[in-house]
């Protein structure tokens, strides 16, 4: 009997999130997690929005 096996990537994990969130790319290029209401065009910082290269996701 001959097996295959490949790469299955899947369609990830959906859950819901504890509170509504976006994605918002600054104008440097910069991803930030924000809440659903944030101002895209304010300071995002000031906002309480996490800079993704700030956050460390460990499998």
């Amino acid at each position: 009997m001959t097996q295959s096996s490949g790469i299955s990537v899947g369609s990830g994990i959906v859950k819901q999130s504890a509170r509504p969130i976006k994605v918002v790319v600054d104008q440097s290029g910069e991803y930030w997690i924000c809440d659903a209401d944030v101002d895209p065009n304010g300071d995002l910082g000031a906002q309480g929005c996490a800079p993704h290269s700030e956050i460390h996701l460990v499998k």
